[in-house]
């Protein structure tokens, strides 16, 4: 798989200095939230580490050897590739069924529930990936497959039931990933993600070690993925993210480095709370 799973397993494997291949179906890695501009930095600092990839690719069957363990992986083109461990990463989708049969509302794909967590059942609660809560911020029902919300779901969901809480859960989309950070790596990768993917972007810096892309939407800026960034620049994200300025994306266009597109997109947040 080309998820998070699967670059950051190979990412591990690679350091262990095993022979190692991500095999996906879509034509570049992270296609739910990367940019094919910025799949491709990370394409290749991976291709550098020695992490092989094959695209738009099927698994039809994996093979086993005479001693019954795994041997391939046989593909959808009839190719193979030798193998002596499968992970498999493809992502999952919630199994509902389960819960259906009480009556719990799971037609937005997940299990629906209020701010609070709480299912149409009374007593009954979903959190974390499984849980299609209203995602305040974009007005929408959402289910996020992230750590970072399955635990803040759970803080929020647990707070409301042992104290009087009754506010809505108000969420900022954020994903993350760390890789490559065993000793003697030449090169540690921490990006991190806030806001929505939609729109045009713009993606400043050279991947030394830093880069950016910034997501605009009718003149406003709804995302942000930052990699190695500062702990200040970090915290810059998510109210960049909830605030949603009004940007100049020619200006942004035209940063020279990654400090500097911060800066225009700061100077923008300045600016609506100004006015």
């Amino acid at each position: 798989g080309g998820g998070y799973i699967g670059m950051e397993i190979a990412a591990a494997t690679v350091g262990w200095k095993l022979d190692t291949t991500i095999i996906f179906p879509e034509d570049h890695l992270m296609k739910r939230l990367f940019t094919p501009g910025l799949a491709q930095k990370y394409e290749g600092l991976y291709e550098e580490n020695g992490v092989k990839f094959v695209k738009g690719a099927s698994i039809k069957n994996l093979e086993a050897g005479s001693d019954g363990r795994v041997a391939g992986v046989k593909l959808g083109n009839g190719s193979k590739i030798e193998a002596d461990t499968v992970v498999i990463g493809i992502g999952a989708k919630p199994a509902v069924g389960p819960f259906e049969r009480i009556g719990l509302n799971s037609a937005v794909g997940g299990i629906q529930v209020d701010g609070q967590f709480r299912t149409n059942i009374p007593g009954v609660y979903a959190i974390g990936d499984i849980a299609a809560f209203p995602l305040k911020i974009y007005d929408r029902i959402a289910r996020v497959e992230h750590v970072d919300h399955a635990r803040r779901s759970a803080q929020h969901c647990v707070k409301s039931l042992l104290t009087a809480q009754t506010s809505t859960h108000d969420y900022i989309p954020h994903f993350y990933s760390r890789v490559f950070e065993y000793e003697g790596s030449p090169r540690k990768v921490w990006w991190q993600f806030f806001g929505d993917n939609v729109g045009e972007t713009v993606q400043i810096g050279n991947f030394d070690p830093k880069l950016a892309t910034f997501w605009i939407d009718s003149g406003k800026l709804k995302g942000v993925l930052l990699e190695s960034g500062s702990p200040e620049e970090v915290q810059l994200l998510p109210k960049l993210a909830r605030s949603q300025p009004l940007v100049d994306e020619v200006k942004l266009q035209n940063a020279s480095s990654v400090e500097e597109a911060l800066e225009i997109a700061q100077s923008s947040l300045q600016v609506g709370t100004n006015v």
